[in-house]
């Protein structure tokens, strides 16, 4: 959605950042291969899965799941459209 907005914004004259700023959220691939390169929130995927995984064996084992939240920390990954 990032890079359609890059895409947009451009296309009506005006530049980035100078005139918008621009942030994504994921960091994929096309974050640092698009002009500009898109500032981005990258999250931790890996440890997202072996969280999930974690409950979800406890889970299979019949164990109750207590009713809370994990937050994990994401990272801000500044780059050029910013």
């Amino acid at each position: 959605m990032a890079v359609g907005v890059i895409q947009a914004v451009q296309e009506r004259g005006l530049r980035v950042p100078q005139d918008v700023s621009v942030v994504g959220f994921d960091n994929v691939q096309i974050s640092r291969v698009v002009q500009p390169n898109l500032t981005t929130i990258d999250q931790p995927i890996f440890q997202i899965g072996i969280k999930s995984m974690e409950l979800l064996m406890s889970c299979l084992e019949g164990n109750v799941l207590e009713d809370k939240r994990t937050v994990l920390e994401a990272n801000l990954c500044i780059r050029e459209s910013t």
